[in-house]
This record gives C-alpha cells, structure tokens and sequence, in this order.
C-alpha cells in the first residue's frame, strides 16, 4: 500500500457539522477491511475523542452518535470504579465478621 492509498480525504456535506475527516490507514491493513461509510465512522470518533477530553459535543451530531458517545468523563468513571471496590470490601469485611460473631454466638452455646 503506497502513501497515496494510505490517506482517505472525506468532504463533509453542506448540512454536515464537520468539512474534512482525514483517515490515515494502518500499512498492514488488508484493503477490503476499510468500513463502507467512513462518514458514520468519522463521526463516531470524533464524538468519542469529544467527550473523553471533556468537550461539548457539537449540536449538529446525530443523536446515535450522542448515544454512543459516552456522556461520563474518563476521570469519574474512575472515582465510581474506586468508590464501588471500596464499598465491596466493606460489605466483605462486615460478612466475614459476621460469620465470625454467628460462630462464635454457636461455640458458646454448645459450650453452656
């Protein structure tokens, strides 16, 4: 695949928010691999890259595309990741105590 193959210029429409995409494809990519409609796929990328630097989303994007974009910045999906891990463990440590206090509520018993 020379250079020249390699670049894939697109022209947004007149009712398109966007006036060029450019795709610059892998050299190892089979050519029968590149998506059909490179139109949709610049547009999901985009709204991607949008929204994981916290950027506003332009408001000509179709709405599948807000859809698939996600809505959460990268840094508090990570502060929800750590709060659900810090409460798990809480719940694990309270049922391990638990457990202990029921067995040792039984040894007692059999002791009386």
């Amino acid at each position: 695949m020379t250079k020249a193959e390699r670049v894939i210029l697109i022209q947004g429409d007149a009712d398109k928010w966007f006036d060029q995409a450019i795709f610059i494809v892998k050299p190892n990519t089979p050519s029968g691999t590149v998506p059909k409609n490179l139109v949709v796929e610049a547009e999901q990328i985009i709204a991607n890259y949008l929204t994981k630097n916290n950027r506003p989303l332009p408001p000509g994007l179709p709405p599948t595309h807000r859809a698939y974009a996600s809505t959460t910045p990268m840094h508090a999906r990570a502060t929800k990741k750590r709060a659900a891990k810090g409460a798990n463990l809480l719940l694990n440590v309270l049922m391990v105590l638990a457990c202990l206090a029921l067995a040792g509520v039984f040894i007692y018993g059999m002791l009386l």
